[in-house]
């Protein structure tokens, strides 16, 4: 149940619900209407609903529970029956504005529409189609191509933020003929970074700006330029609960910082010809990351250390700490310093 996250982008007029009424009462009778519209914070207007072509009966403050289902999400509030006319048809009813509702992700993974043109092989034969939906699991696409289920394909689209997605592999799991073309449901092979970091990056992203995801949700970021711990460290955050994405160059870290900042950076202190310690100290010289969860991991030798916590770092790693442990140490950081935050 919710009480501060915004409810408003669930609401979709023409969208269909399911209106209890006297939900306390054994046996009350349900009926499927439709949104009609909103005034946020005030009411929310529904087509009066009906039993067969007569309006069903409903009276002032009456509670009713209202249920519906939006973009893989199962939503329903509690609210009272405000008013409603009496027109013979195209008759309204209004119900409170919910001070309290429950929203449950019945989908494996947030799904988001899109229209990006995509080429994959099926052999050594090039085909074209469109992706029409995309989420971290898998995407659905449109195409005069015959396949079947199963169907192993490299796939390859261009993210709307610009980014390329190369000959992913997916595997088909449905088609669904329709007129020449079909509808194919595709999943993504899994341990693939493009998918991984590049594809739910945008996702996320996307679902915040539209609201339909809390910008609070705890999130972080690791940057490794060739990701071997960074992985299994990220398998193990992601089973606590935190959203983990790994970011395999320093550009592409840095524009992430500045559009979605995580709740924490984990940067890997050996990264090749790079200097994790110069990274990290550039992030904690960028106005607005300055006091943000930063710890370095794999670091080769004490030295590092010292230097580390001159420049704010919130903690250091040594190559042969464990991922179960570094996990234990950074959630632990994490929790005691969101604790304080909420300590008048």
């Amino acid at each position: 149940m919710s009480t501060d996250q915004d409810f408003e982008p669930y609401l979709q007029v023409g969208c269909p619900v399911a209106f209890h009424s006297d939900p306390f009462v054994k046996d009350a009778p349900r009926y499927s209407t439709v949104i009609r519209g909103w005034r946020k914070a005030s009411y929310i207007l529904m087509d009066r609903p009906k039993i067969g072509v007569h309006y069903a009966a409903i009276r002032e403050n009456q509670p009713c529970v209202v249920r519906f289902v939006r973009d893989g999400k199962a939503c329903a509030f509690d609210s009272l029956v405000l008013d409603w006319d009496t027109r013979a048809c195209n008759a309204y009813c209004r119900v409170e504005w919910p001070r309290e509702f429950k929203i449950v992700v019945f989908r494996r993974f947030e799904r988001i529409k899109v229209e990006l043109p995509c080429e994959f092989f099926i052999g050594s034969d090039r085909n074209s189609g469109e992706v029409l939906d995309l989420s971290i699991g898998g995407c659905r696409i449109c195409t005069r191509a015959s396949m079947s289920v199963n169907t192993l394909l490299p796939l390859s689209f261009v993210l709307p933020d610009g980014c390329p997605v190369d000959r992913v592999q997916c595997e088909v799991r449905n088609v669904q003929p329709v007129g020449e073309a079909s509808y194919v449901g595709c999943e993504f092979v899994e341990g693939q970074i493009c998918v991984e970091s590049n594809v739910a990056f945008y996702i996320t992203t996307m679902l915040e700006r539209t609201g339909v995801r809390s910008a609070d949700a705890e999130t972080i970021l690791i940057l490794d330029l060739a990701p071997g711990t960074a992985r299994e460290v990220r398998r193990i955050l992601q089973a606590r609960g935190y959203e983990t994405f790994i970011a395999t160059d320093v550009v592409d870290a840095f524009a992430r910082l500045r559009i979605a900042p995580p709740g924490a950076l984990l940067i890997n202190a050996s990264l090749g010809e790079l200097d994790g310690l110069l990274i990290a100290r550039l992030v904690r010289m960028t106005p607005g990351l300055e006091s943000l969860p930063l710890f370095l991991f794999n670091v080769p030798e004490p030295g590092v250390d010292e230097k580390a916590k001159t420049i704010g770092a919130s903690g250091c790693f040594a190559a042969e700490t464990s991922p179960v442990q570094l996990v234990n140490t950074i959630v632990t950081r994490l929790m005691t310093a969101r604790m304080h935050r909420r300590t008048p």
